[in-house]
C-alpha cells in the first residue's frame, strides 16, 4: 500500500502562471511471480513438515519427561519402604548384639560371636544411611526434573529417625544390663 501528496503555494512569478497545485496519489502495489518454478509451494511444504517434526519432537520429549518421572516416583517409593525395612533391622540388630554380649558375659557365647554381631549391627546402619542418603538423591532428582526450587520440601517420612548409637560397639548397654560401669 502507497501513497503520495504534493502541493504547491500559489507564487507571484510567471513561470507558474499564478496557479497553486495540488496532487495525491493513492494506491495498492502487488507483486506475483508468475514464473516461480513452484517455489512459494515448496516453502510451504517444508514449513509444515518442520511445524509436524517439531509437534513429534515435543510429543517425544513429553512422553519421556513423564517416563523420567514415573521412574523417579516408584524409586522415591520404594526406597521409603527400603528404609521403613532398615529402621526394623537396625532395631533387630541392635538387640541380637546386646543378647550376644549378655550371652557372651555368660558364658554362652564366644567373642568371635559377639564381633559378628557388633559386624552385622553396623553394616545395618549403613544400609540404612546409604538408603537414607538414596532417598535424598532421588529427592533432589524429581525436584530438578520438575523445576521445583530447592526451598521446596517434599513430604518425607524419614526424618522420624531410628536412635543411632554414634561410635558405640554394644559394650556399654550389655556392661550396663549387666550391672558393670
Amino acid at each position: 500500500f502507497f501513497a503520495n501528496y504534493s502541493h504547491k503555494e500559489p507564487t507571484n512569478t510567471l513561470a507558474d502562471y499564478g496557479e497553486t497545485r495540488k496532487e495525491a496519489i493513492f494506491g495498492v502495489r502487488a507483486e506475483i511471480e508468475l514464473l516461480s518454478s513452484g517455489r512459494d509451494s515448496f516453502a510451504v511444504v517444508a514449513a509444515s513438515r518442520e511445524l509436524e517434526a517439531s509437534k513429534l519432537g515435543v510429543d517425544a520429549e513429553k512422553r519421556h519427561l513423564l517416563s523420567t518421572l514415573q521412574n523417579i516416583w516408584l524409586s522415591l517409593h520404594n526406597t521409603l519402604a527400603l528404609i521403613e525395612c532398615y529402621k526394623t533391622a537396625v532395631k533387630s540388630s541392635e538387640q541380637f548384639m546386646v543378647s550376644t554380649k549378655e550371652g557372651y558375659l555368660e558364658g554362652k557365647f564366644t567373642l568371635l560371636d559377639v564381633l559378628n554381631s557388633q559386624q552385622e549391627y553396623f553394616h545395618t546402619v549403613s544400609q540404612y544411611r546409604g538408603a537414607r542418603y538414596n532417598y535424598y538423591v532421588l529427592c533432589q532428582q524429581f525436584k530438578r526434573t520438575l523445576g521445583i526450587s530447592n526451598d521446596f520440601q517434599l513430604p518425607t517420612q524419614i526424618y522420624q529417625e531410628v536412635e543411632i548409637k554414634e561410635g558405640e560397639t554394644g559394650d556399654s548397654n550389655a556392661d550396663n544390663a549387666a550391672g558393670k560401669n
